[in-house]
């Protein structure tokens, strides 16, 4: 149907001289505000979407996206460890959501978001001690995430349907 519209994709992105800017001070739950560079990493990933697009009625999208993102050499310095995973890696994502417009100038949406979380095997030496930054949990592993959004709102038309002048009115609800 030419109001759907259904794509998959790779990506393979290498990286040379990467910055990695979400670690922490040893010992503490406090960032460290000073980049790593890793001399080489890379990401693989493949994501699958669906989406319509009607131009009144009900409508709805789909995106699901699993990738892989690792160092691969260290920095400059000698002896730098690497982790297993660069901080950002988060394997599995899903977006999702739903709008209806009922011709009149009301409209409403929901969505939204799934992530499997971030990795932690490069802090697991937090843990050891005790500390338990945000997005870990005591055995070092990831911390899935789910928000969701919805509004409702109302926009003037003229009598053919299209926008029409004056303000409009939405009612949100954010981070569900």
């Amino acid at each position: 149907a030419r109001d759907l519209a259904l794509s998959l994709g790779y990506v393979h992105k290498s990286f040379k001289n990467q910055l990695d800017v979400g670690l922490l001070i040893p010992n503490s739950a406090v960032p460290q505000f000073a980049p790593l560079n890793f001399d080489r990493a890379f990401y693989d990933g493949v994501e699958f979407t669906l989406n319509t697009k009607y131009k009144k009625g009900l409508n709805g999208f789909l995106s699901a996206t699993y990738g892989v993102a690792k160092p691969t050499k260290g920095s400059l310095f000698e002896g730098t460890v690497l982790p297993s995973y660069n901080d950002h890696d988060q394997r599995f994502q899903m977006t999702a959501g739903v709008s209806d417009s009922w011709g009149d100038g009301w409209s409403s949406e929901l969505d939204c978001l799934y992530g499997s979380g971030y990795p932690a095997d490069n802090l697991n030496a937090y843990n050891a001690l005790g500390i338990f930054p945000y997005g870990l949990n005591a055995n070092g592993g990831r911390i899935p995430h789910f928000t969701a959004n919805f509004s409702i709102g109302w926009m003037p038309q003229d009598k053919d349907g299209k926008a029409g002048k004056g303000p409009g009115v939405q009612f949100q609800v954010l981070n569900i």
